[in-house]
């Protein structure tokens, strides 16, 4: 999916969220369009610097940190070899209290378990699975009723084992080089996330417009 031609631009600690409706629209009903099912559009983000991934991860984190559930949070990220679906994985546990080093691909042990300031975090890799029967094997239904956050990597090749409620990125390296994370939620409880993503932007956006609103006053003094 390309941003070209995207009308709003919203800024969120360096990271600029990049979307071709208005934002400021996105919380009224009729905009609520299911793209395929109980999804909603995908918002744009652009991550071509480091310090881009690392602010929509701890973005992302903090939107989730801020409403904690009886069930589990659980994130779907996607993309190509070395689009950057670990190195996003290891911003967002930083941002949820785990240290980096702890942080490694679970590609060949399948699952690696955090604990952070803020809770418990499991992170999948489904790369070297081959059907859905070894994802249930893993014993991820069960985790579904806990209170915790669940990362998977590679969570589009299984997206019948994955729960009604749960937040896809795509991370996409496009032909000039630009790096674009695709965030998509899917159920009620996603949706609700998506809104306040956007008020992040949003308040972002307005606090940086009325500080540029006060410097102009002063330099006119």
């Amino acid at each position: 999916m390309s941003t070209a031609g995207a009308e709003y631009e919203y800024e969120y600690e360096n990271t600029v969220l990049l979307t071709s409706f208005d934002p400021d629209k996105f919380n009224q009903r009729n905009f609520k369009t299911k793209l395929c099912g109980t999804c909603m559009p995908e918002l744009p983000f652009d991550i071509s610097e480091l310090r881009q991934t690392q602010s929509l991860a701890k973005a992302v984190a903090e939107t989730l940190l801020a409403n904690p559930s009886e069930r589990a949070q659980v994130i779907a990220l996607s993309g190509t070899l070395g689009a950057g679906k670990t190195q996003w994985a290891r911003f967002f546990c930083e941002a949820c209290g785990v240290s980096v080093e702890q942080v490694t691909s679970p590609t060949y042990v399948l699952l690696q378990r955090y604990i952070g300031e803020r809770g418990v975090i499991y992170h999948f890799d489904f790369y070297r699975l081959e059907n859905s029967a070894q994802v249930w094997d893993l014993g991820i239904d069960e985790l579904f009723e806990q209170p915790v956050v669940i990362l998977i990597e590679w969570g589009d090749k299984f997206t019948e084992c994955l729960p009604d409620d749960y937040l896809a990125i795509h991370l996409e390296v496009q032909s000039d080089g630009k790096r674009v994370a695709h965030l998509q939620s899917h159920g009620p409880a996603g949706y609700s996330m998506d809104q306040q993503l956007i008020a992040r932007q949003s308040m972002a956006r307005q606090s940086i417009d009325q500080l540029n609103v006060w410097m102009e006053r002063d330099n006119g003094r």
